[in-house]
């Protein structure tokens, strides 16, 4: 049984704001207006409001809005009260004759969401929600003010659920309910009624046990107002809805969808199933409570039965008959029927019998004059299988009609997703079935979609549910008789009703430029698309009257680019789905401020272009290139970082700017027109910025005709097997180029020069560098472990595609720098470092040195 809870409120009646007088009071006395709203800005609906000490109130109407009229002049106090809200106390100054108008009370949210049922035998279930996470208290009683039962939950959780066990069902029950440091709510009543409540399904014995899966099956809900079926489970013979214990591991919105797979169970455990219906106002009603126990070891197949040869053959039917099945964890036997000789269980499945001492089943609807061959398996509970043997019979002559087809008489919506569809009774002697059919184009046939089958001869009429809402639909019904001949109706259509879109709510929005701003939000899937619109607003609230900036007729495009935004200008965005119809719901509402100038920060979410006339583009904050979207840098443009300082404290080095890629990066500077990657200080120095990070997703990343300098622990640092070529890095504090653990990119024709290290590579990073001159740096040219390719191209001899390595640490350039390197190709750094190399401050813990040249190489560095 379901019962109904009443939340009784303390009050008087309501007066609606909208039917208060405004006629002006009489000499002594004024009137107050106002608005209640809670902690979120949201109105405040049947909140009682009190004057001085007064015992009796008024209740704020839908709007959360109050009238109190004909209040002593002075000042006077007003009191507020709400369940799941703090109570407010204030004073406002009653004028004579007057109205005083706007008086606004902001109330404290202290719970929401509050809801009860009732769970058989005699439990109240309440379930509620806090603004933040903490522990609650919930107290009740018989009489008001006495609370003589205490419930907690001592779960630091936002969802709370108690249970008030043994209750009498004609009893009126007191409580209230604290949350961690917030006040009590006000004391409410529950009043326990009889109430038409969804009719409870009846939850199958479970089949198909395995180690890890389980198949469950239930009856089906015929409620009209039926909107889903719940299943949940739990490890406790208790299987309730929010008490922490019972999971909800499936949600079927199909009435004749009356199944599942579970096959996320634990080998050898106990697991208990509970199906609850749920109707279109909310309410639930629990199905029995079934266990079972997964196994937890593999299972044997059954002993298959012996079938014996066909009875009582008619032109339309036989009898079958078997011997009992002895198998220890039986679930069922499956007949299965084929024209042809070989049947199996690929072949048409008659019935499936759960009852291991049913050992007779009559065939129908068979063919006249027909061979058919059975066979019957036997099904345990972990869903092994045995066949039986193979029986044949012929069924006999005779001769028959097709049945008379019946008169659709109705196809009426009822709602957005359902329609009734109502026909005259058949009256054939050999009836079998109704078969009801519908279609979204006319000409419904047997290959349309079947709703469903009825076997009750008198039942003429249906509700079909799970249709998409404002949607042409066509219908038909076809009589089936037991010889399986078919007549069908007319065809009838119907329009379902129409509701409103769902939102597309903003997902994200991001400044790239001081001209645009791009929008993202996730999709909607309907039938009756019409179109997003993007509305936007510089004040907060923006609704469908506010200025449209673009009407996006493509379901699937998620994204927009506002390029008609001021500098410095802050925006307010919405998406608006709308149908077919002209129905509209708005998304949520975001705000972007359009940067200043050229300057940047935050993230570029789609492929993106910098000409030189962006040039020079600053960067405030750090600046990511996001996975799949490319930025690319033109010929000839400057981009100049902040000095020491991160507008948004992010990546490697939060207190520097950054650009860091995690898609791509396509830089093309050309002769005399190099990209300048630098400070944007007017006195530069080094270590202003943080650097270039270019990250593992970035395979694609080309930077060619480049400078990078100033930049602090490394110009650029290299995770991804990308490519830079004709580059000039200089003036960084730490690394020149850092390449990561694992990278192996190519960097060919560039300078390095005037770093502490040049090149630094770390553990079993690999880059092939060729062509390139790495002088003059601090500490090393070259430092690091693994492989380091300062490698010719094959063929080559050094000199030709080598690099040349000299002048690190101080010293000045010489040929005895690169003793060894041009004729020892693969030697180990010992040799190199010791004996080979009389300057070996020129390489620090590299494993192979490839190939390198004597003198510098003409055409390395910027272009």
């Amino acid at each position: 049984m379901r019962i109904i809870i009443f939340i009784i409120a303390l009050t008087l009646a309501v007066l609606p704001f909208a039917g208060c007088s405004q006629k002006q009071n009489k000499t002594g006395y004024g009137a107050v207006r106002g608005t209640i709203v809670d902690d979120r800005g949201a109105p405040v609906a049947g909140a009682t409001v009190f004057v001085d000490k007064g015992v009796t109130g008024l209740s704020s109407d839908g709007e959360g809005q109050f009238y109190l009229a004909d209040i002593s002049t002075g000042s006077r106090n007003i009191r507020v009260e709400s369940f799941g809200h703090q109570t407010w106390v204030g004073r406002v100054e009653v004028r004579d004759t007057e109205i005083t108008d706007n008086f606004k009370v902001n109330l404290r949210t202290l719970i929401l969401n509050f809801s009860a049922f009732y769970q058989e035998p005699s439990a109240l279930v309440l379930t509620w929600e806090t603004p933040v996470s903490g522990e609650t208290i919930l107290e009740y009683g018989k009489v008001s003010g006495e609370y003589t039962r205490k419930l907690r939950d001592n779960t630091v959780r936002k969802a709370h659920t108690a249970v008030m066990a043994g209750i009498d069902t004609t009893q009126i029950y007191y409580f209230r309910i604290k949350a961690t440091e917030t006040e009590w709510t006000e004391e409410q009543q529950i009043s326990v009624a009889s109430l038409d409540i969804p009719t409870a399904v009846v939850l199958n014995p479970p089949s198909t046990i395995g180690a890890t899966s389980v198949t469950l099956t239930w009856s089906q809900n015929s409620d009209e107002d039926f909107a889903s079926y719940q299943l949940y489970r739990s490890s406790s013979p208790t299987v309730i809805p929010g008490d922490g214990s019972a999971s909800l591991v499936a949600t079927s919105r199909s009435r004749i969808e009356s199944y599942f797979l579970d096959q996320s169970l634990m080998p050898g455990q106990r697991y208990y199933f509970r199906v609850f219906v749920q109707d279109a106002q909310g309410y639930l009603s629990g199905s029995n409570t079934v266990f079972l126990e997964t196994y937890s070891e593999p299972n044997m197949a059954p002993v298959g039965v012996v079938l014996n040869p066909p009875q009582s053959v008619t032109h339309n039917g036989m009898v079958l008959s078997w011997t009992e099945s002895m198998d220890a964890d039986f679930y069922a036997y499956r007949i299965y029927v084929s024209t042809l000789a070989g049947v199996n269980d690929k072949s048409t499945l008659l019935t499936t019998i759960g009852a291991r001492n049913t050992l007779v089943f009559p065939v129908t609807g068979l063919e006249p004059d027909r061979s058919y061959s059975f066979r019957i398996y036997v099904v345990d509970r972990g869903g092994l299988t045995a066949g039986s043997n193979e029986v044949l019979a012929r069924t006999l002559m005779a001769a028959n009609t097709a049945p008379v087809p019946v008169n659709l008489t109705e196809a009426l919506s009822t709602g957005p997703t359902s329609v009734r569809v109502s026909w005259t009774r058949s009256g054939e002697v050999d009836f079998n079935s109704y078969r009801i059919y519908h279609s979204r184009v006319p000409g419904v046939s047997e290959g349309s979609v079947l709703y469903s089958e009825i076997t009750n001869q008198d039942s003429t009429s249906i509700i079909i549910q799970g249709l998409l809402d404002n949607t042409q639909y066509y219908f038909r019904v076809f009589v089936v008789d037991q010889s399986d001949l078919k007549a069908g109706s007319q065809e009838l259509g119907a329009i379902t009703s129409n509701t409103f879109p769902p939102a597309a709510d903003l997902t994200a929005l991001s400044p790239v430029s001081s001209s645009s701003v791009t929008l993202v939000w996730n999709s909607v899937n309907i039938s009756d698309f019409g179109s997003y619109r993007v509305m936007r607003s510089t004040a907060s609230g923006v609704t469908e009257t506010s200025t449209m900036v673009a009407n996006i007729l493509a379901m699937d495009q998620t994204t927009f680019i506002d390029f008609a935004v001021t500098q410095g200008t802050t925006y307010y965005y919405r998406i608006f789905t709308v149908d077919s119809a002209g129905l509209s719901t708005g998304g949520t509402e975001l705000y972007v401020t359009a940067m200043n100038s050229a300057a940047m920060a935050g993230a570029i979410l789609t492929d993106t272009l910098w000409t030189r006339s962006n040039s020079p583009v600053t960067v405030i904050g750090d600046l990511t290139v996001n996975s799949g979207a490319t930025l690319t840098i033109e010929h000839g443009v400057s981009v100049l970082f902040n000095a020491g300082s991160d507008a948004l404290s992010a990546g490697r080095d939060a207190a520097r700017t950054e650009l860091i890629v995690a898609g791509n990066l396509k830089v093309a500077g050309q002769a005399g027109s190099a990209v300048s990657f630098n400070s944007a200080a007017a006195v530069k120095n080094v270590g202003d910025w943080g650097g270039i990070w270019i990250q593992s997703g970035s395979p694609a990343t080309s930077i060619k005709g480049f400078e990078i300098s100033n930049a602090n622990t490394y110009g650029i640092a290299l995770e991804a097997q990308c490519e830079l070529e004709n580059g000039t890095i200089f003036l960084n504090l730490q690394n020149g180029i850092q390449v990561d653990i694992g990278a192996r990119p190519t960097i060919n024709l560039c300078r390095i020069t005037r770093n502490s290290v040049g090149i630094f590579s770390q553990g079993s990073a690999d880059p092939v560098v060729s062509n390139s001159n790495i002088v003059m740096n601090n500490s090393y040219g070259v430092s690091g472990g693994g492989v380091l390719g300062l490698t010719a191209p094959a063929g080559m001899t050094p000199g030709t595609g080598g690099n040349y390595i000299a002048g690190n640490n101080g010293l000045s350039p010489t040929l005895a720098d690169l003793t060894g390197l041009t004729t020892q190709k693969g030697t180990a750094d010992a040799t190199m470092d010791t004996s080979s190399d009389t300057s070996p401050e020129q390489i620090l813990n590299v494993d192979t040195i490839l190939s390198a040249q004597t003198g510098e190489v003409s055409g390395a560095g910027a272009l």
